[in-house]
């Protein structure tokens, strides 16, 4: 795997060094939702949207395609997942032929940029987990993946960000950290339809269990490669700093609905 690739891959998975990269399958082995919350999803898709049949959906960043798989099981929709990653793809088109989802879904391995640069279709859903600086800023981001939705398309958009500070998503100037996102959503071509914001308690669930198989995995990893130690050390040092931060109110993670005007 080339090194930029690497790097890449790093970023979106929090691995601190691309000396991990290869053994990411081996570490998120356990665990199929990584970073995202599709019970939020489709909760939003199933609250506001009314006709589903025979959409077309993009998951951009789609990691093991655990969202565009869940969404195209509840809903009668076709769609491509895109990852970076090859073994995210290879797990996400093995899952689909075992739910007899391979007809309506394809699975791409390809840089998010490079697919957006290409792409001639427009969707009626697109789904992306928002990384500062993977496609931009968020107002760069919302404006990139608006042009490639239909009219009245909607974009779903998961993400954590600061309570304060614009790293790694939006300012927050509320309790609830939403009044700057919907700030820069009103100056995009977007409007905000509907919020799901993770509770305290679905955090502490939800990561608690995360930590736990990854845990597992990075001690297994470290006997058989100590010389990955310090790596792996730090790998479950960040995932432990973001569980912290997430509880105690210091980062919020919430996904939006957003249909484009």
């Amino acid at each position: 795997m080339p090194l930029k690739r690497s790097v890449s891959v790093c970023n979106s998975l929090g691995l601190p060094s691309p000396e991990l990269v290869e053994f990411a399958p081996f570490l998120y082995q356990d665990i199929q939702e990584i970073l995202t919350n599709t019970d939020a999803m489709i909760s939003l898709i199933n609250n506001n949207l009314v006709a589903m049949d025979n959409c077309r959906v993009l998951d951009l960043c789609c990691a093991k395609g655990t969202s565009l798989l869940r969404i195209a099981k509840r809903f009668s929709i076709s769609g491509i997942g895109v990852d970076l990653s090859e073994f995210f793809i290879a797990d996400a088109k093995l899952t689909a032929v075992q739910h007899k989802l391979k007809q309506q879904l394809k699975f791409v391995c390809q840089d998010a940029n490079q697919f957006l640069s290409s792409n001639q279709e427009q969707f009626d859903i697109i789904i992306f987990q928002f990384v500062e600086d993977l496609i931009g800023s968020f107002p760069d981001t919302l404006k990139a993946l608006a042009t490639h939705l239909k009219p009245n398309g909607h974009l779903i958009i998961d993400t954590h960000y600061e309570s304060q500070g614009y790293t790694p998503g939006v300012a927050a100037t509320d309790a609830s950290g939403a009044k700057s996102i919907e700030l820069y959503i009103a100056e995009s071509e977007l409007v905000s339809k509907s919020r799901i914001g993770e509770s305290r308690d679905e955090i502490e669930k939800r990561m608690g269990k995360e930590y736990n198989l990854l845990s597992k995995r990075a001690h297994e990893l470290q006997k058989q490669h100590p010389e990955l130690e310090q790596d792996i050390n730090q790998f479950l040092l960040s995932h432990r700093k973001l569980q912290r931060q997430l509880l105690a109110g210091d980062i919020y993670h919430a996904t939006w609905l957003l249909a484009k005007i």
